[in-house]
């Protein structure tokens, strides 16, 4: 499948798959960027916390 997009060039394909992923990477480390993880924290400690206390009635 590598070699036929890339009309047979292996070397090519190998590539062009090694360029995606660094697109990929890249678009995920700037994502990441973007997250709150106290807020996150909180938010799962807040729901955690009624858990407990549905459980506990």
């Amino acid at each position: 499948m590598l070699k036929a997009g890339n009309g047979g060039d292996l070397f090519a394909a190998y590539g062009g798959v090694f360029g995606l992923q660094m697109v990929c990477f890249l678009g995920a480390a700037l994502m990441t960027r973007r997250l709150d993880v106290v807020g996150f924290r909180n938010t799962v400690k807040t729901r955690f916390a009624d858990v407990v206390e549905m459980a506990v009635d």
